[in-house]
């Protein structure tokens, strides 16, 4: 249907014929070229317009036109094709990035002398059979009742039932050679609830994310802070101590886990920088084994304070570091322990470098495995195998070889893995005055109705009651609490056992040496760090990391943790100090700290003067040099404001050099050489690029 003609205004025509035209205007029309003229403006601006002229332009009719529909349709069209195309492509590649279930073409099935050996489950037609009287007087017997186990084992009737077919005749052997507690144990556990993850994500950058819960420290809010500088910075900024008493104190919490740097590593690994709000500086100074001194005998802890010029600012800033050091606890005889690790390898495990650190811990375990304690492992994700049985320290190096080749995928099947590990344990839990342990090591994304809860927590009661206790340690790092997850809380109470937090290797450690050797690994507790700076020597500070991501003065952080066997802490400032005497006080650091069994509350200082401040950085002390790389590593990648001071030192490979010039003795350090070799591998990786379409567990 084609549009009317606008119909004409006799009243508009006569007014635009009535405006009178500017004298010479036509004539300098004719002269001009078609580009901008000044006078002809001008001209045109004198022109007045007729009254009610712009009201009635504006209600004149639009005219449509076929033309307009087309390009508009078209126009509609081509998003939607566009829209629908990308939506396809998505859902494809999702669909193609599910991995397969035939996990167990992953593992090598040769022999390995008892590890990555792979236990095959007994068929499903085996254990969920046809109803018969045996079934029904098994199902009404109490757990491990030997009598059932009999009636089980050398009733015909399972294979009359159809459950073998005779095309399978080595299933029937392979029942007839099973111990008896065995084939108890493996048809009760598969009455187990489905303890599985509603959640399954699998995607290229899940080993990215996440982070572990910061834990910062709020600026004081007083008078005198530099709020515009925190602001606009994102790092603390050099604050005045004579400004206002709040800021002469400053409090740093100790527990913090080396996670951002296992992040660069990952993401340098793949030749690409990582992101730079990814990086804690905190946790680049808690990568370093700084060999603090032990504490002096009958002392859990010990305090020390150093200080130094500045490797990368130059001879006007001094850097000073506090340094706090566990004791070890030491590990009497004892009759051996029987410990089941039964392991998350799911997806999810990626995250945070979970899998990681778990393996780090397992070798540090290493050195405290007693010769009469035996190790079994377990792996699960979708599916459920055993990986090492009746292990010793010498097996340790193979088995931590094949764990390492390991690539967490799938989702979390936590029943399966808890199935293998009782039968595991029961398997070699017999031996009198032994402890028999399954210790379960998720990242807490599991899921139970209340029904399934109440029916596993009565199995778990049974198998306590037969002296095989279930620890769990959950290894969940998206939460700022410290408390485990409440159901696997509640699945190690129910087991007997005890339930563990660990964000860190360290931590992971000292929950499995706690649930193996059954002593307490915490040698303090509420620990926590204060420094005191004398305003009339230290004209400013401030200090390395611990930022608040939270919002400010709405729920303080917590400054005091439990340290635990060997652990220790460090906190780093950056000073400039006024002119003064040797004796002149600089800082005061204060540790306070419980005992863990009879409460007692004990404390201790230390004081830095201006003698004791070193002269060179190469006369600083080893943890000290060691730190002021550690720092400026990551002041580098996060591109802190104060990274680049000195221009000179403001890339990877200037910093590199300038760590040859440190002590020799610190690279015999593994860690320092694994911070030597992020830098090498960041001054020649690429820059950072954020994914296109982010997903909301990216820092």
């Amino acid at each position: 249907m084609t549009e009317l003609p606008l119909e004409k205004d006799a009243w508009l025509e006569a007014q635009l014929k009535a405006v009178p035209l500017p004298e010479g205007l036509l004539e300098r029309l004719r002269q001009i070229p078609l580009q901008a003229d000044e006078g002809v403006d001008a001209l045109l601006r004198e022109v007045s317009i007729p009254e009610g002229l712009l009201a009635r332009l504006r209600r004149l009719p639009i005219q449509r036109c076929w033309e307009n529909r087309v390009y508009r349709w078209a126009t509609a069209v081509s998003l939607l094709l566009i829209f629908g195309l990308w939506q396809l492509g998505w859902i494809l590649s999702m669909v193609g990035s599910i991995p397969p279930l035939d996990w167990f073409s992953k593992v090598p099935k040769q022999h390995l002398g008892r590890i990555g050996q792979l236990t095959e489950p007994l068929p499903m037609n085996l254990l969920v059979a046809a109803p018969s009287a045996s079934e029904k007087s098994l199902a009404s017997q109490p757990f491990g009742l030997e009598a059932a186990a009999i009636q089980v084992e050398m009733d015909p009737a399972l294979a009359k039932a159809g459950s073998v077919s005779p095309a399978e005749p080595d299933w029937s052997e392979r029942l007839w050679g099973l111990r008896r507690e065995e084939l108890v144990l493996a048809r009760t556990l598969m009455k187990w609830p489905m303890l599985a993850s509603p959640l399954s994500i699998d995607g290229e950058d899940l080993w990215t994310v996440p982070l572990p819960a910061p834990r910062g420290v709020d600026p004081p809010l007083v008078p005198g802070f530099p709020w515009g500088d925190y602001r606009r910075w994102g790092v603390h900024p050099f604050v005045i101590p004579a400004f206002h008493p709040h800021l002469t104190v400053s409090e740093v919490p100790l527990d913090v886990a080396p996670a951002s740097f296992e992040l660069a590593r990952a993401y340098l690994s793949r030749g690409s920088l990582p992101p730079p709000e990814a990086i804690r500086t905190e946790e680049f100074l808690a990568a370093i084994d700084y060999k603090y001194p032990m504490p002096r005998a009958g002392q859990p802890l010990r305090l020390g304070i150093w200080a130094g010029p500045s490797l990368f600012r130059g001879g006007q800033f001094q850097m000073m570091q506090v340094g706090v050091q566990a004791a070890q606890v030491a590990d009497g005889p004892r009759a051996g322990t029987s410990a089941t690790l039964v392991l998350d390898c799911s997806s999810s495990m990626q995250w945070g470098a979970r899998w990681a650190l778990l393996v780090q811990a397992l070798q540090m375990l290493t050195k405290s495995f007693g010769p009469k304690d035996r190790l079994h492992v377990v792996l699960f994700h979708t599916q459920a195998y055993v990986v090492g049985e009746d292990l010793g320290r010498d097996d340790m190096p193979e088995l931590l070889e094949v764990l390492a080749r390991q690539e967490p995928a799938g989702s979390t099947h936590a029943a399966e893995g808890l199935r293998y590990g009782y039968a595991v344990a029961r398997r070699y839990g017999g031996e009198k005055g032994r402890r028999n342990r399954v210790i379960l090591l998720t990242d807490g994304m599991v899921a139970l109705d209340p029904v399934a809860e109440q029916r596993l927590g009565g199995l778990l009661a049974e198998a306590a009651s037969e002296g095989i206790h279930l620890d769990v340690v959950d290894l969940g790092q998206e939460r700022l609490d410290e408390e485990p997850e409440p159901l696997l809380a509640r699945l190690a109470q129910l087991g007997g056992g005890k339930a563990y937090r660990a964000t860190s290797s360290r931590q992971i450690l000292w929950a499995l040496l706690e649930s193996i050797t059954g002593r307490s690994q915490r040698v303090a507790a509420d620990v926590r760090l204060r420094v005191r700076f004398n305003p009339r020597m230290v004209i400013s500070y401030r200090l390395l990391g611990h930022e608040s991501r939270a919002i400010v003065g709405l729920k303080p952080p917590r400054l005091d943790t439990y340290f635990y066997s060997g652990q220790s802490g460090t906190a780093l400032y950056e000073l400039r100090l006024a002119t003064g005497g040797p004796d002149d006080l600089i800082a005061t650091a204060e540790l306070c700290w419980r005992d863990p069994q009879s409460g007692q509350a004990s404390s201790v200082q230390e004081k830095l003067f201006r003698k004791q401040v070193a002269g060179s950085v190469l006369q600083s002390p080893l943890p000290l040099q060691a730190a002021m790389l550690a720092a400026q590593t990551a002041e580098l990648l996060r591109e802190s404001p104060f990274a680049g001071w000195i221009p000179t030192m403001a890339q990877p490979k200037a910093v590199l050099e300038a760590a040859r010039h440190l002590d020799s003795r610190l690279l015999a350090w593994p860690s320092v050489q694994q911070m030597l070799d992020l830098l090498e591998k960041a001054s020649t990786a690429k820059p950072y690029r954020p994914p296109a379409f982010p997903n909301r567990f990216h820092p």
